[in-house]
Formats: structure tokens, C-alpha cells, sequence
């Protein structure tokens, strides 16, 4: 099943179809002992018509009748079933991966009023993507809203126009002592804060105590590595402190995203 050719299954475009493979499906789940009245509650038709359908399904040997109320799916109403999902299956591998593969969806944090079917400039805030109404004559990037959104409420978006104009930030790695028999731990009450910073990175308790000393709220405690360089890529500026012995491990992971980086060592 390839491209937008059109799609021939027809337990989906045929009703008749349809309610055979459902009532083969009950029977083979309930058999031998199950009855047309059950049959009709789990598909939601008549009584009558499952009598019609399991008739049908008999005279065509997919269906074996054992006596009153007792049904048995036979070898063909099997294979008939193998063949009908292999089709089915097929159609959700083609929409898994050719249909919404296509469709390429993003959220972001509505920053007014949009209505579904808009389209909204786009703006990256705060390392997160943000919507506004668009104004007439706007070029920046644009997308079209999908439902409807309040201030401050996800908005899904799809139909993208332009690229988002921000800067990569950078990381500023702070490196500190480890803890050490032979030495007193230091104290960073006196550390001098010149830069701000949008996040605060750090890597293990002497890091953590560190930037507590320093005076720091601390936003990111775990998973570093990983951590700082997507805030990077977001834009945001990140100071990161971290223990001597693990600068190595997350520089590495900074040249990978290609992030600029500077390296400040406190003795």
C-alpha cells in the first residue's frame, strides 16, 4: 500500500462486510456456546440480522452450526479473518508511516486568544515555543493553530512558514574542588555574581552546596549532560557547576551539539 492510492478493505466499505467479520470475531472469542442474542449486544444490531448473517456465514462454511444457540468458527472463517486483518494491519502501518508522518505538529503556549484554523507568529520565549495572533502584513514565521486556545493554554500547529530567528546560548562551566580527605571543604559565600544567567545548572552534592553557598536557586539538578546543552539549543544561557573530575563528560556532550562553552575554574 503505497502513496495516496485508494484503499480497498472492505470489512471498512462495505457495511455487510463489516458485521460478518465482527459476528466471526464474537463467535470465535465465545464459541461453541454462545447465542444470536448476545451476538446482537456486542455488535449492536437485531437479533434478526445476526440470525440473516450467521445463515449466510453457514451456507458459505464459515460458520458451523452445533445445535440451538451454539456456534463454531470452522477452518475457512479462520483464514477468512488472517486474511481480513493482514489487510487491516497493513492500513495502520501505512498511516503510522506514510499519513502522519506527514503531518508535522508542534506545541507551543498560546500567548493571546487563537482560534483553530488561524494562523500565528511564532516566537521562542524562555526556551519554549509561544503563538500570537497574527497581524496583517507580519513576515515572520507563521503556522496554522489546530483548536482553539486560551491565553496561556497549548496550542498544536501545523503548516509551518519561515524559520525562528533566535541565538544558541551558550554554557558557562564553573568547576570546583571534589570532596577531599586532606582538604577542608571551601566556602563560596564570598564567590562575586557578575553574569546572569537563565538557568542553573549542577552536577553532584559539592556543586549543589556550591551554588546554595553562592546564593543560587537551582534549576536543573539531574541529568546534566543532556540537560544544559538542550537548554542551550533553546537559546537560553546556562551556568553549569560542576565538580573537577566530571567537566570532561559534559564538555563533551556540549562540542556534540556544537554549543559554545567557556570553562572558569574556582580553587
Amino acid at each position: 500500500m503505497h502513496g495516496d492510492r485508494r484503499v480497498d478493505i472492505p470489512i471498512l466499505n462495505r457495511k455487510r462486510e463489516s458485521r460478518r467479520y465482527l459476528i466471526l470475531i464474537e463467535i470465535a472469542k465465545h464459541q461453541p456456546a454462545i447465542n444470536q442474542g448476545e451476538i446482537s449486544d456486542a455488535i449492536g444490531i437485531t437479533a434478526q440480522a445476526v440470525s440473516e448473517y450467521i445463515k449466510e456465514l453457514s451456507d458459505s462454511g464459515h460458520v458451523s452450526k452445533l445445535g440451538r444457540g451454539r456456534y463454531e468458527i470452522t477452518t475457512k472463517g479462520v483464514n477468512w479473518l488472517i486474511i481480513q486483518n493482514e489487510k487491516l494491519r497493513e492500513l495502520a502501518n501505512h498511516v503510522a508511516e506514510d499519513v502522519l508522518t506527514r503531518v508535522d505538529i508542534e506545541a507551543a503556549i498560546a500567548k493571546n486568544e487563537i482560534k483553530s484554523g488561524e494562523r500565528v507568529t511564532l516566537s521562542m520565549i524562555e526556551g519554549f515555543l509561544h503563538a500570537s495572533t497574527m497581524q496583517k502584513g507580519g513576515k515572520s514565521i507563521s503556522a496554522k493553530a489546530v483548536g482553539n486556545a486560551g491565553e496561556g493554554e497549548m496550542v498544536g500547529l501545523i503548516d509551518f512558514e519561515g524559520i525562528i530567528d533566535y541565538e544558541i546560548g551558550s554554557v558557562c562551566i564553573m568547576s570546583i574542588p571534589s570532596v577531599s580527605i586532606e582538604k577542608q571543604p571551601p566556602s563560596y559565600h564570598n564567590i562575586n555574581k557578575e553574569i546572569d544567567y537563565d538557568l542553573i545548572a549542577v552536577s553532584g552534592v559539592e556543586a549543589l552546596v556550591a551554588a546554595r553557598g553562592m546564593g543560587y536557586t537551582v534549576d536543573i539538578k539531574f541529568g546534566t549532560p543532556m540537560a544544559v546543552s538542550e537548554a542551550a539549543i533553546r537559546g537560553l544561557n546556562v551556568l553549569l557547576i560542576v565538580t573537577e573530575t566530571a567537566v570532561l563528560n559534559h564538555i563533551d556532550q556540549l562540542r556534540e551539539y556544537k554549543i559554545n562553552y567557556e570553562v572558569i575554574e574556582l580553587k
